[in-house]
């Protein structure tokens, strides 16, 4: 094989491998690239909000998109106290006997007396077979935190079920949720047992985000939820940070699948999770549903990797984004591919320079280049490998003593994160025990070419064994060193990256070993 060959070959390789290294998809990651196509021509938060406002529904509107008066000049008092326009409120209530003239969050609008009275009796009188069995929430007795709806102290109650009543009546409950609310009541009426537990979650949510939203802003946002769970869930969030309930809403308003919201807030916790929801959001619809669905993090490559993009042109990385958003699996799977060819094609040149090609060295290349490909993998995605055990909050289990799950998570082992001064540290090490194995492969080749006695071979094989074994040793250094340094506390990388050298070494002087010093003893042995 001529000079020229070899060198456009191994040319090939690096360009193969610069291309499969171009940021475009990952496996623990969407870059704002991807997000940013995928929300193309997909609704926005400005075309809902102004949806919203053509349906008269205007607080929901300012909402979604901030306007400084989202209200038109002619819009009723009753009007801009519940945020829009609804039906049902027209042939009962009386703005004049309120106190209110502006937007008014639905708890303190339905605790209001003669609100409460009124709305009391319009619910009452429904011909709706549905709403009057949410009236029967009134009937039980037995709630944890809410009192009777007879005593003194039973208005909240009482404005809880009001708000569910009209939120029925004005067909903002999906038909699941409402169905699973219905059973829940009778199943609660017909035992002695205590209240079903997800009877007064519901009510407590209700209560909870009434006191924030008025009632269009309220009945947009249970429009959001499928069931009853999906609801529930959401009060455990809304517990933790009332603030970022309005990220949520605007979130449910593009993509309405709250369990996914809730699985991803709940694998990468609120600050990561509600960061990477504030990108998604300002792409459009179908951003957020590329990050839910995926259930991936928005990963920003490093400056290295990024700078590969330079080099190829805007049409073509746009197509491969497109294809990247919409076959996920596959372009992985091309990826690695990629990766994997380069690595094998630069490689497979230094053995073609030997005179005898056997399996094993095919073998060989293979081992290597796939232990390359995932070298360069960590080089593009360092996080890959980093835990992606849920992030749990003790504040969601009332009912355990955090002292105790303290202990309890102390003496779990966690993946520490994979940052890049560990990554660098992987990849100094795999590139020490590349140079020792292919000193190694090069020893071999030059006995083989030695034109002296075959016992004479097997003793220069055997005078080259420190040699053949000294990636065992400058693995068992890099590991040494590398505590020393962790202990000292001179570097904070991960322990994995002090393991890895010994690893490494491990591998390099086994494949040096089985697949080129054995075979070559073998054939001597058999040649005397």
């Amino acid at each position: 094989m001529s000079l020229f060959s070899c060198f456009w070959k191994v040319l090939l390789g690096v360009f193969i491998i610069l291309l499969a290294l171009t940021p475009v998809v990952h496996f623990k990651g969407i870059t704002v690239k991807n997000l940013e196509l995928s929300g193309e021509k997909t609704p926005s938060l400005k075309s809902i909000a102004e949806s919203y406002s053509d349906r008269a529904i205007w607080s929901a509107s300012h909402w979604l998109y901030d306007s400084s008066n989202p209200y038109p000049p002619s819009v009723s008092c009753f009007s801009r106290i519940i945020g829009g326009e609804d039906s049902n409120f027209n042939s009962w209530a009386d703005a004049d006997t309120l106190p209110f003239t502006t937007s008014t969050p639905t708890t303190t609008l339905f605790l209001q007396n003669s609100f409460y009275d009124q709305v009391g009796a319009f619910l009452k009188d429904s011909k709706r077979s549905k709403v009057r069995t949410k009236l029967r929430l009134l009937e039980i007795n037995h709630y944890k935190k809410f009192y009777p709806f007879e005593s003194v102290a039973g208005a909240p109650l009482g404005a809880a079920v009001y708000i569910t009543g009209m939120l029925d009546e004005g067909n903002w409950l999906s038909l699941t949720l409402s169905q699973e609310l219905d059973q829940e009541i009778k199943d609660s009426l017909d035992t002695s047992k205590l209240v079903s537990s997800r009877i007064e979650p519901f009510l407590l949510g209700l209560v909870a985000y009434g006191r924030i939203m008025d009632y269009s802003q309220l009945a947009t946002w249970l429009e959001c939820f499928p069931d009853l769970d999906s609801f529930i869930s959401s009060e455990n969030w809304y517990r933790k940070d009332p603030n970022k309930v309005l990220l949520f809403y605007r979130c449910l308003q593009l993509y309405p699948e709250p369990q996914k919201l809730w699985d991803y807030l709940q694998k990468y916790g609120l600050e990561k999770g509600t960061s990477a929801l504030e990108v998604a959001i300002g792409y459009g619809s179908g951003a957020v549903k590329l990050l839910l669905q995926s259930q991936k993090a928005v990963y920003y490559p490093p400056s290295n990797i990024q700078g590969l993009l330079s080099l190829w042109p805007v049409s073509l990385l746009d197509k491969a984004y497109d294809l990247a958003n919409r076959f996920p699996n596959e372009m992985l799977f091309i990826k690695l591919l990629l990766l994997f060819l380069g690595v094998f094609l630069s490689t497979f040149t230094v053995y073609r320079k030997s005179k005898q090609r056997t399996l094993l060295q095919l073998v060989n290349v293979v081992i290597l280049s796939a232990l390359s490909v995932f070298v360069f993998v960590l080089i593009g995605e360092p996080k890959l490998i980093e835990s992606s055990k849920s992030i749990v909050d003790n504040k969601q289990l009332p009912y355990v003593d955090t002292s105790i799950m303290s202990i309890v998570d102390s003496s779990n082992t966690t993946l520490q994160g994979l940052d890049m001064i560990t990554l660098y540290s992987l990849v100094f090490f795999f590139l020490i025990q590349l140079v020792v194995y292919l000193l190694g492969v090069i020893k071999v080749q030059e006995i083989k070419k030695h034109s002296i006695p075959l016992d004479k071979k097997i003793e220069l094989l055997e005078n080259e064994e420190p040699l053949f074994d000294i990636g065992l040793y400058f693995g068992l250094g890099g590991t040494v060193f590398s505590l020393i340094l962790l202990a000292m506390g001179v570097v904070e990388a991960s322990l994995i990256a002090a393991y890895a050298s010994t690893l490494f070494g491990i591998l390099g002087v086994a494949i040096l070993k089985v697949f080129h010093v054995r075979p070559f003893r073998r054939k001597l042995i058999l040649q005397i």
